[in-house]
């Protein structure tokens, strides 16, 4: 039986490993300032994960009939680049300069867990004026400022203009968000504002990943119309959201991990299921209340809290402290864990709130995900501390995990603690 539910177990990591590089919750973008004799060009790129791009299908889909056609897409990334340019600002020389919107292109990517990601490429451009006045640039992106993710911004001199000074990169850091590797102990860079110093050099050749970029441009040129159904009604739509439930416990080591620490000190079958369901009760409660704006915490807070009530649960197993306080704390910790991922799910709860569509049912099924994976883990982890509980070195073996459990807080607790 054991073996059986361990090869649920493992097909469940297979069938929802591989995530988004930066999380399924994560909007990424990445603009390059084009900077030539005859004007400022603007590319526009974004990144939606699987999450931010479910629920621009189901704002997309403005028939309700549970399909995000083509041109519905089109129509909805036409107002997300008015969108887009009303929130972005371009100073030369100390001047405002208008932009005004140019080439739009869309194209649905397969993601995880049957969800598609969404790629996004907008064009804006505007007139330096004279290019021997060696222009000043200040740029700033206002649009959704706060969404986590990756946010890269480039300046590029082009046809004989050069960049003398810069605040940000002339490199391809991402690769066209294709490539979020980071060294260690850096984070995705948060860049929405960029200044720049420019001068014209008739000798001076573009940089070499200039050409590259429209390369990259082609591949994100067209649509996809054999993609165009991200969501096919209420049904359909909660099953996505419960295979991201499943997906998320399933990449989530640190939740597994303070669920180990609750469960080495649960004695009795029925505490089991009490402090898994707990957990995920808090887990809901947590997304209800800011799918609604009533709760919202700063990452910079809650990555740190999660990391340290792992540490608190495999200090306390490791110190034999079991006073049947599991339930509460599993539920007390979970509303911590809930507000890790709530953010950005919330976003997407909330879409349906404000247009009336199925909250609710996506909600239940996210937590429904979640609760199942879980209880199965559980279910494995229980049966096999029950045998080792028969051993004689059960003792040790228990102290072992809780401090394992303990050291793998702390790790955690470090690098968050250390990253801004």
């Amino acid at each position: 039986m054991i073996r059986r539910l361990a090869g649920l177990v493992l097909l469940g990591f297979c069938a929802t490993s591989g995530a988004h590089p930066l999380g399924n919750n994560t909007v990424n973008r990445q603009t390059s300032v084009s900077v030539s004799p005859h004007g400022v060009q603007i590319d526009y790129l974004l990144d939606l994960a699987e999450i931010p791009a479910l629920a621009a299908a189901i704002e997309a889909d403005g028939d309700g009939d549970g399909r995000t056609t083509e041109t519905e897409w089109d129509g909805w990334a036409a107002a997300r680049q008015e969108e887009i340019r009303q929130a972005l600002s371009l100073d030369i020389n100390r001047r405002s300069s208008e932009l005004t919107s140019g080439r739009r292109h869309w194209r649905l990517v397969p993601g995880q867990a049957g969800l598609d990601t969404l790629r996004l490429r907008f064009g804006f451009q505007s007139e330096t004026g004279d290019a021997a006045a060696d222009p000043e640039l200040a740029y700033r992106d206002g649009y959704q400022e706060n969404r986590s993710g990756w946010q890269e911004i480039r300046i590029v001199g082009l046809e004989g203009m050069v960049v003398a000074t810069a605040d940000v990169p002339q490199r391809d850091r991402s690769k066209g968000l294709t490539d979020f590797t980071l060294a260690d102990g850096d984070s995705a860079p948060r860049e929405l504002t960029a200044t720049a110093r420019l001068r014209f050099d008739p000798l001076a050749a573009s940089p070499p990943d200039a050409a590259a970029q429209s390369a990259t441009e082609s591949d994100d040129s067209g649509q996809n119309a054999d993609r165009t159904s991200a969501a096919a009604g209420r049904w359909a739509e909660a099953w996505h959201f419960y295979r991201l439930g499943l997906h998320h416990i399933a990449v989530g080591l640190d939740h597994l991990a303070f669920l180990l620490g609750l469960l080495l000190a649960a004695r009795r079958l029925a505490e089991l299921v009490q402090v898994i369901t707990a957990f995920t009760v808090a887990h809901s409660l947590t997304l209800a209340l800011a799918a609604n704006g009533w709760v919202a915490a700063p990452g910079e807070l809650v990555e740190p809290a999660i990391a340290a009530s792992i540490v608190y649960v495999g200090a306390r197993g490791l110190a034999g402290a079991d006073r049947g306080e599991g339930v509460y704390l599993a539920f007390g910790f979970g509303l911590i864990h809930g507000l890790g991922f709530a953010g950005a799910l919330a976003e997407s709860l909330a879409g349906g709130i404000h247009s009336g569509r199925y909250w609710i049912s996506d909600l239940a099924a996210f937590n429904l995900g979640i609760e199942s994976l879980q209880l199965v883990v559980a279910g494995i982890a229980f049966a096999l501390l029950e045998r080792c509980r028969q051993q004689p070195w059960a003792g040790p073996a228990t102290a072992t995990a809780s401090f394992a459990v303990m050291a793998a807080g702390l790790g955690w607790l470090a690098v968050r603690v250390a990253t801004p």
